[in-house]
């Protein structure tokens, strides 16, 4: 647009322009959204892509959301190898009725994915206790996971236990998971009308286990020299899955509350504090251990719950690992402030060679055309 000339006035927290002369619209910036990840999987343990997303309140009844949010995982997030998902709501969406499972919802997801790109998903979760998990009312959201299964499956394979609402999960030795994948601590007063984390732990399959073998283990003399067996087939990736408390009940950033009121911050604390001490456990057991906490985390990186559970979990933030440009870290947009609410933390083995991107496919955009009020990210590790 042309310069505007006018009156800048601020009433309930917000700043207005009453411009003096009229507007016209000169050109428009040109892409309307951001381009597709370059980050693409290798199909081994060098390169495994993750994608994150809030898919805001996925509900299978919604079929036109349910290929948008496709499409967006198809053409902009080139269906990477795990998907680490938020706001999957129940079978019947809304209806309060009780409903809590979410394999429709969750199949609905993966057959769009399928039919647009023919590549298969398979997915993990567990449900809530009905009503217990806040959101929109009869909505059940929850966590979840996809992940493609020529490549990646639960460690253990069908040999892995899930765990349940309400059960805690536990770090056994190895260090592996009691409940593949489980809840952390779910019974804590930190999680009230809240999302639970989902951690769970991954292996390679398949031609991508097989892949990067060593040259010693290709000849047979992986024993004459001593070597690991497993070097080359790629280590456990531990997952963490979040979505903590909302904002509701914040203040506007430039209203005439100062500080500003920041709605939930306590919670949001106490939840980084749970999360983090389940993350820390996994690192004391091993150090070199690959651990990714990813999610929505209501919450700006500068603010207390964020810096909470990095201090407390031992982990790195994915983008200061990487060195994200600070014009490029946001992943919403609220009072026409763009605002990162979703992050990525990264254990230091992880963090070696990591890249990361953030997809503005919906800032970019008019309320009414965004698939989700959350950007999402891809970020690519190598876990040889």
């Amino acid at each position: 647009m042309q310069d505007i000339t006018g009156v800048v006035t601020q009433g309930f927290g917000f700043y207005q322009i009453q411009p003096l002369t009229a507007l016209r619209v000169i050109s428009s910036l040109e892409p309307t959204i951001s381009g597709a990840t370059k980050l693409v999987s290798d199909g081994k343990c060098s390169g495994i892509t993750v994608g994150g997303y809030n898919i805001e309140n996925f509900s299978p009844g919604d079929t036109a959301h349910v290929t948008a949010v496709a499409t967006h995982i198809v053409d902009y997030l080139k269906t990477p190898d795990l998907l680490i998902v938020q706001e999957v709501q129940d079978n019947n969406g809304e209806t309060n009725d009780g409903t809590v499972d979410s394999g429709l919802t969750l199949a609905a997801l993966a057959t769009a994915i399928t039919e647009l790109s023919n590549v298969v998903y398979n997915y993990t979760y567990i449900n809530p206790v009905d009503g217990e998990n806040g959101g929109a009312p009869g909505g059940n959201i929850r966590n979840a996971y996809l992940y493609r299964p020529d490549v990646l499956q639960l460690q253990g394979g069908s040999a892995a236990v899930a765990g349940d609402s309400v059960t805690a999960n536990e770090m056994l030795n190895g260090p592996t998971l009691k409940y593949n994948p489980g809840l952390i601590d779910p019974n804590n007063a930190a999680w009230t009308d809240s999302r639970k984390p989902l951690v769970a732990a991954w292996e390679l399959v398949g031609s991508a286990a097989k892949a990067e073998k060593p040259w010693w283990d290709i000849l047979g003399l992986t024993d004459l020299l001593g070597k690991n067996k497993d070097k080359g087939k790629g280590k456990t990736l531990f997952t963490v899955n979040v979505h903590f408390t909302s904002k509701g009940g914040s203040s506007s950033l430039h209203g005439d509350a100062r500080p500003p009121v920041n709605g939930g911050v306590e919670q949001r604390i106490a939840q980084a504090e749970v999360a983090g001490k389940f993350v820390a456990e996994i690192l004391e057991r091993d150090g070199n251990a690959l651990v990714l906490t990813v999610g929505d985390f209501n919450e700006f990186a500068f603010a207390a719950p964020v810096q909470t559970f990095a201090k407390v979990s031992g982990l790195k933030d994915l983008d200061e690992v990487v060195k994200i440009p600070a014009t490029e870290r946001y992943s919403y947009l609220y009072d026409m402030n763009t605002q990162e609410l979703d992050h990525a933390f990264v254990s230091k083995a992880l963090g070696k060679g990591a890249m990361f991107e953030h997809l503005h496919v919906n800032t970019w955009l008019a309320y009414d055309d965004m698939v989700s009020d959350h950007d999402p990210s891809v970020a690519k590790f190598n876990i040889c």
